[in-house]
C-alpha cells in the first residue's frame, strides 16, 4: 500500500514512492510491517543518493561502493548498445 510520494521535479530528476506491507516478508526485523522506497529517475541522480545496494544474485545488501557504481554503468552501457 502506498504511504507517501515525493513527486518528480526537475532539480532532483527523480520520483520516489514509499510503500508499506502489513508483514515483513524477509523477516529482517520484528516489526509487523515492512516499509520501503522505490525511486526512479535519471540514473546518475539516483546513484548519487544510494547508500546500499541489494545484490539479487548473492541475496545480500551491502554498502554502495565505487565498484557497484562502475558495474551498474557498464550494464547500462551494454543494454544501450543492444538497443
Amino acid at each position: 500500500m502506498e504511504k507517501d510520494e515525493i513527486p518528480f521535479d526537475f532539480m532532483r530528476r527523480r520520483v520516489s514512492v514509499i510503500l508499506e506491507t502489513e508483514s515483513n516478508p524477509e523477516g529482517r526485523n520484528s516489526q509487523p510491517f515492512y516499509r520501503f522506497m522505490i525511486t526512479k529517475g535519471a540514473l546518475e541522480e539516483v546513484m548519487k543518493v544510494c547508500s546500499y545496494v541489494e545484490h539479487v544474485d548473492w541475496g545480500e545488501i551491502t554498502a554502495f561502493s565505487a565498484e557497484d557504481h562502475h558495474r551498474i554503468l557498464n550494464v547500462v552501457e551494454e543494454l544501450s548498445n543492444e538497443g
